[in-house]
């Protein structure tokens, strides 16, 4: 940079605006001012390190960002801006689906009608948390770190549910950053991802596009979903309050067979598809599934394969 640049950003409705400036060249410091177009500093940071952040909250119109050199020759920096419309309104909250069953990897909802411009959250409650608890000789994974995060339900995709009878829906997987969208045409959503485990329970939340996911107040109410123990795809179901761990049993593997050949009447590919990364998404219920089902039978732990935090 040759001492002062200048970058102009738009915004359509009232918003704060946030502007982070970093460098790590040692000998050269930056100055970082947000302003009017008339020249009227609203914010400016002039400290000494290899960070600088103006904010303001602006009405609708163009504003500047001046980044100016205090010292050194030469340098590159990066200048990251935001922008969170403010009085944010929550939109509807997501609806359940009428007599939907839990899954294993599957949590499903209906969006809200007036979803146009909406972002999904989803609130990591609990991950993995069987009840009863599995025997001393196959513990379950510790995927407790991994409670309280925030995923997003990233972008839709035709999904087959069955195939005798025909039907078909949408899958999303998690994604780590919001993006809104226009729901109106997906009448029911199943987000899959490696942090949908069994035995796990997670809200799902609407937020309009544009607003600050820092604030607790621009999201909807919570859609309170779980998921089925390792391995339970149909009734009867294991009491999560019972002493003994009684599920899956060999109801569980049938259903899991039928499932693989596509027998008239199997239960979805979301309750009999245990393998949920998106090169086996498009693909109908295997052998391995039905393994998985009996393995569980057998007491074996829940695999949950290569899980990672956000960046």
């Amino acid at each position: 940079m040759d001492f002062d640049d200048y970058f102009s950003i738009s915004v359509a409705v009232a918003s704060t605006v946030t502007a982070n400036a970093s460098f790590s060249t040692s000998d050269m410091d930056l100055n970082l001012e947000l302003l009017e177009q008339d020249g009227t500093i609203l914010s400016s940071s002039t400290t000494f390190g290899r960070f600088e952040s103006v904010s303001a909250t602006v009405s609708p119109g163009t504003y500047l960002i001046h980044a100016s050199k205090n010292a050194g020759w030469g340098g590159d920096y990066t200048l990251d801006v935001t922008s969170f419309q403010v009085g944010c309104t929550p939109p509807a909250a997501p609806l359940a689906i009428a007599g939907d069953v839990d899954k294993n990897r599957f949590i499903s909802f209906i969006p809200a009608s007036g979803t146009e411009n909406v972002s999904y959250a989803v609130t990591l409650v609990t991950v993995h948390d069987p009840k009863p608890p599995n025997s001393a000789q196959h513990p379950a994974p510790d995927l407790s770190w991994l409670d309280g995060g925030t995923r997003w339900v990233g972008p839709p995709s035709p999904y087959t549910v069955s195939t005798l009878p025909p039907a078909t829906g949408f899958a999303a997987p998690t994604s780590c950053t919001p993006t809104a969208r226009d729901w109106s045409g997906y009448p029911q959503v199943h987000v899959y991802g490696p942090e949908i485990a069994p035995s796990s329970t997670y809200e799902i939340r609407a937020m309009m596009g544009g607003c600050d996911p820092n604030v607790p107040g621009n999201y909807s109410d919570p859609l309170v979903l779980t998921t089925a123990r390792w391995g339970d795809i149909v009734e009867p179901f294991q009491d999560p309050l019972a002493i003994d761990i009684t599920q899956p049993d060999v109801q569980d593997i049938a259903a899991a067979v039928d499932a693989v050949i596509e027998a008239f009447g199997a239960v979805p590919r979301m309750r009999s598809q245990l393998r949920t990364t998106a090169t086996w998404i498009p693909r109908p219920p295997s052998v391995a599934d039905v393994v998985s089902v009996a393995d569980a039978m057998r007491g074996f732990a829940y695999p949950p394969g290569n899980v990672s935090d956000c960046p």
